[in-house]
């Protein structure tokens, strides 16, 4: 998919106890231990990782983890700042 923006987007509904976290496939900085799991209700939510910089343009594959989630939407949206 083509990234249109620096910062990725969910809605998503969480069960306690339950999270998600987002992969970038083929980028070492954006793998699911680096991500900060979400583990409650979110609506247009902010995916984070730990290195801290806008994804870059163009196209990337995503690897979503849920445990007792469900997923609804993800977009990208500009990054702050941006």
């Amino acid at each position: 998919m083509d990234v249109t923006g620096g910062a990725l987007r969910i809605s998503a509904d969480v069960a306690p106890g339950g999270s998600i976290r987002v992969a970038v496939v083929d980028d070492p900085g954006r793998t699911l231990d680096a991500c900060t799991a979400i583990g409650e209700d979110v609506t247009d939510g902010r995916v984070t990782w730990k290195i801290d910089k806008p994804l870059t343009a163009g196209k990337i594959a995503l690897e979503f983890e849920l445990k007792n989630a469900k997923l609804y939407a993800f977009s990208f949206a500009p990054a702050r700042g941006q």
